[in-house]
């Protein structure tokens, strides 16, 4: 009987292959897991701003019409620059407001919101500033669907109803990258 040793030319290359297909699901999991890394880094960098903007997001969608009777001036009013509401939303810094005056501003290529919890009287109990963006040159628009024709206006200065949708938008090209702002009013 011929006893052989070691491992044949096909053995060797079938476990070549197998190294080789191994190695390449390892480079792919790891080039994964940085790109992974690396936007966790970017989020997290921008974490106030995102989670400024979810708040505003929230807090427009559930402003107070003027037609709803409150012991406050429930208005809506927008401008080129800024915009302001009133909503009855709860808040987690402010839990005994009666409501919250929300501010939107432009100012250069920042966009601040400002919330001021108000007591029942109208006077401020506690005031929430922070910036949604920087590096933009924003504009800011309200929609329209009674207007003739309905469509986007500049301003809304229509103090006995609120704007059907409020759209912040940036220009193409805007760094950071901005996507269109655009939050639907509950009209009821």
């Amino acid at each position: 009987m011929n006893s052989r040793s070691g491992l044949s030319l096909f053995e060797l290359l079938v476990a070549l292959a197998l190294l080789a297909m191994i190695a390449t699901g390892l480079a792919g999991a790891l080039g994964l897991a940085v790109s992974v890394w690396d936007r966790s880094a970017t989020i997290s960098a921008s974490a106030e701003e995102i989670a400024l903007r979810s708040r505003l997001r929230i807090w427009t969608r559930q402003a107070i019409p003027p037609s709803r009777l409150t012991p406050i001036p429930a208005q809506f009013v927008g401008h080129t620059d800024g915009f302001s509401f009133f909503t009855l939303s709860e808040t987690p810094f402010a839990p005994d407001a009666a409501a919250l005056r929300v501010s939107v501003t432009t100012s250069g290529t920042q966009i601040l919101m400002t919330a001021q919890s108000i007591d029942d009287e109208g006077a401020e109990v506690s005031r929430v500033e922070g910036i949604l963006a920087t590096g933009i040159s924003p504009r800011l628009s309200y929609y329209s669907d009674t207007a003739s024709p309905p469509g986007w206006q500049d301003t809304w200065e229509d103090t006995s109803r609120l704007p059907t949708l409020v759209r912040i938008e940036a220009p193409d090209g805007s760094a950071p990258d901005w996507p269109d702002f655009v939050v639907r009013l509950r009209l009821d």
